[in-house]
């Protein structure tokens, strides 16, 4: 286990925000608390214990390998682990939740937490989106979960215990109260989850961009600790609520020792002077940082996808001549903006400036805030859910996700379009959209669903592989209930991306002649020869798929974009 205790030093330290890292695994005799309840912890990491006659509640497991201790401490206070019926998670790190596996095998408890917590309870694997990210352990995977609503009560005979959800330490993070009686008086209890505001070195806590919200979160898991109703707390990291200094008081006190109304209050103190501790370190080191590169007449805007309750980024690179001047531009809307912004700007800037090409405004389209580019391409640019394909999703928690192709096109349309037309020159009557790969099938989406979406599609290497080839069941049922299709297409693609040697094409990504299939499908569009269709196919010779983006882009805005000289 020393490899544990070394990993989480980090962890460790900002849990008990006040105290020196504890030995996880120091052996410590259960005691009660107050009342039914009772602390079944080891010495550095809690575990709270509810009784009842129909059975009883545990609050936390422990780390991984601490289960034998918390079982073995609720034996010594005469309760049969058996009788557990309910497990809860305060938040889903190993060193709270790596023992839970174990100890619901042991009990058949039900295991109950917030959906985020639950999700890599499940899997066993951490989530990439957590500011201890790299820190963190694998767990046994645990059975029988279910996820809680905020402000859920979680029933059992007489025991009537509340969620409160306090994330921002992680995204799963859950406080839990309950009351306890003895010798007539009833007690507010609490089981306080971190409210550490702890990141892993190398990355940023209030700049995650995979959780970009963890600061407005942890500040209002702090406010919501602070306003609860609290006699006696018990916080994940025993030092962090002075346990010990409580417990010596004890054999003076009795329970009554545990009973400290301000303590939830000096806890959320404690964790707010912490959050501003990591804040001015975060600020000060971003401060000594060489400065980034900074792209010249650029912008960015956050926009809200209403329809999808989502928010996106849109990046945008004004031309050359637009200060000076007051005329309207085309523009180019390009996905996968992460790359294809920045190289869809260089390219577009030099054909201008020197291959005598008008000048256009690029608007890059970036993925959804809080998702991985897998995770948000996927579902974001594709038009189904693949019917044969066996896909993982990469993002811990979250269930694989597909086909919202067009209703991102609806984002496109109704979000993305009103903010550029009103806050630039643009031309609306000549738009371009730019895409590669899942980012053509969002075009090709668009061309068979609304193609008067843009004027013009620049479309490389679609995947035209993708579920089995939907998109040609769809060009067909297009033309069954259309005359016409109102757009200019240009496709692109490497000369390489053809079936490997020794393979049997089919509509599977493995087996995929990628370009016999775009050839078919420029053929069965040019077959209907709808009046307002024009498309232009090329195939680049000895470029691939990773390599042909920028020829395919640069030959299709010479096709669409006029000579300004």
């Amino acid at each position: 286990m020393k490899k544990t205790i070394c990993l989480a030093a980090a962890i460790a330290f900002g849990a008990s925000m006040n105290a020196a890292a504890a030995d996880w695994f120091a052996p410590q005799d259960p005691f009660p608390l107050y009342g039914n309840s009772y602390y079944v912890g080891t010495g550095g990491i809690s575990a709270v214990l509810i009784t009842s006659p129909a059975g009883h509640i545990l609050i936390d497991g422990g780390p991984t390998g601490a289960s034998d201790q918390i079982a073995e401490h609720v034996r010594r206070l005469g309760f049969k682990v058996e009788d557990i019926r309910y497990i809860l998670n305060g938040h889903e790190h190993f060193d709270h939740a790596g023992g839970i596996a174990a100890l619901q095998k042991l009990s058949g408890a039900t295991v109950l937490g917030s959906a985020p917590s639950v999700a890599v309870l499940r899997s066993g694997q951490a989530d990439r989106r957590d500011p201890q990210y790299p820190n963190l352990e694998a767990m046994t995977p645990v059975a029988n979960t279910r996820s809680v609503r905020d402000g859920e009560v979680v029933r059992l005979g007489p025991l009537a215990v509340t969620a409160h959800f306090t994330p921002g330490h992680t995204m799963g993070a859950t406080s839990w109260t309950w009351q306890s009686s003895e010798g007539g008086r009833t007690m507010n209890m609490v089981y306080g989850d971190s409210l550490a505001a702890v990141v892993a070195d190398g990355l940023s806590f209030s700049r995650n961009a995979l959780y970009p919200n963890a600061r407005a979160d942890i500040e209002r898991s702090i406010a919501t600790v602070k306003a609860l109703d609290c006699d006696v707390l018990v916080s994940s990291h025993p030092e962090a609520s002075e346990m010990w200094e409580k417990k010596a008081k004890q054999a003076a006190l009795g329970n009554a020792a545990f009973v400290a109304p301000e303590g939830c209050r000096k806890y959320a103190a404690k964790a707010r002077a912490m959050l501003a501790k990591t804040l001015a370190a975060e600020a000060a080191k971003a401060a000594e940082a060489p400065s980034a590169y900074r792209l010249d007449d650029t912008e960015v805007r956050d926009v809200h996808a209403r329809a999808l309750n989502r928010d996106y980024q849109v990046f945008i690179a004004l031309p050359e001549s637009y200060r000076s001047s007051d005329r309207r531009y085309p523009v180019l809307f390009v996905t996968d903006a992460a790359y294809g912004f920045p190289v869809t700007r260089s390219i577009a800037q030099r054909l201008a400036k020197h291959a005598g090409l008008e000048e256009a405004i690029v608007v890059g389209l970036s993925y959804a805030k809080g998702d991985s580019a897998v995770f948000s391409r996927r579902r974001d640019y594709t038009p189904s859910m693949p019917r044969t394909q066996g896909y993982v999703s990469e993002t811990p928690g979250r269930a694989v996700a597909f086909g919202e192709a067009e209703a991102y096109g609806g984002f496109i349309a109704d979000d993305v379009f009103p903010l550029i037309a009103s806050h630039y020159r643009a031309d609306m009557r000549r738009k371009i959209f730019v895409g590669h790969s899942y980012g053509s099938l969002l075009g090709l989406q668009l061309l068979l669903s609304r193609p008067k979406t843009f004027e013009h599609y620049i479309l490389g290497s679609p995947s035209l592989w993708f579920d089995r080839g939907v998109m040609f069941d769809r060009e067909k049922a297009y033309a069954k209930g259309h005359k016409d299709m109102p757009a200019s297409v240009f496709f692109g693609i490497g000369g390489r991306e053809t079936l490997a040697a020794g393979k049997t094409r089919s509509r599977n990504e493995e087996d995929a002649d990628m370009v016999a299939d775009l050839r078919e499908f420029d053929a069965a569009l040019k077959a209907h020869r709808y009046p307002g269709l024009a498309t232009h196919l090329e195939v680049f010779a000895d470029e691939d798929h990773a390599s042909v983006f920028p020829l395919v882009l640069t030959h299709g805005l010479r096709a669409y974009l006029k000579q300004a000289r």
